[in-house]
């Protein structure tokens, strides 16, 4: 979103929680700033400042790729026993044959645990800024129609695609896993954008970067929902 906010000279003060940790500054006359932090053991005091040195939303895009990982798994290890489960809101979806059948709440568990690290960042963002977080759904899948032309040039055969439908309730579980947590912060939580999605529920192949992130104009799309934020 911060590309997309950019091309729109939309000023803005962001956290870069993938940074060195040093509170380095970035910034540049068009009004936007981005301060390096990985936020542990503790976020910088510069971010910390940033974070209570206002009165408006902190929005939040901490996120991960562990369910994108788990969704494709088999592709690492061949014989590795596929599995599936039976998504809470979508009960009716249909099973793989030959796979294990995991407990819905065994998968919502390691689901849980896999963004533990990120949980923990946004309880102490939600502590600093008090009913100011916001935070951002993790980005649906990519469609098979992007991702088998991408695995074919790393010479991995239609025929090795990962269950879509798999990919997509772990995506959604991981959408239902932030939004518990967002809620146990005290956070308000906003879902994908309905427009960034295809037929199918996969993200629309024009707005896809790689298989785990949009590009600027999904980006777009986020910023027209952070901008509509009351």
């Amino acid at each position: 979103m911060l590309e997309a906010a950019a091309e729109a000279h939309v000023p803005f003060q962001a956290i870069t929680l993938k940074g060195e940790g040093d509170g380095t500054f970035m910034s540049n006359a068009n009004g936007w700033t981005v301060l390096s932090d990985h936020g542990f053991p503790d976020f910088t005091d510069e971010s910390k400042q940033l974070l209570t040195g206002s009165s408006g939303p902190i929005i939040s895009f901490i996120s991960g790729i562990r369910h994108v990982r788990l969704g494709l798994r088999q592709m690492d290890d061949p014989l590795e026993r596929p599995f599936d489960f039976v998504l809470a809101e979508a009960p009716h979806m249909p099973l793989e044959s030959g796979t294990e059948i995991i407990p819905f709440d065994g998968v919502h568990e390691v689901v849980r645990r896999a963004f533990k690290r990120r949980f923990k960042l946004m309880t102490r963002v939600a502590g600093l800024a008090p009913g100011r977080l916001v935070q951002f759904a993790p980005p649906p899948p990519v469609s098979d129609r992007w991702l088998e032309p991408f695995l074919s040039k790393q010479n991995v055969k239609a025929t090795a695609l990962p269950n879509r439908l798999l990919r997509w309730k772990l995506w959604r579980l991981t959408v239902a896993v932030f939004r518990q947590h967002a809620d146990r912060c005290g956070a308000r939580f906003v879902d994908c954008p309905p427009e960034a999605l295809d037929a199918d529920g996969f993200m629309r192949d024009e707005l896809v970067r790689n298989v785990t992130h949009g590009n600027v104009a999904f980006g777009r799309l986020l910023l027209e929902q952070a901008r509509s934020l009351s």
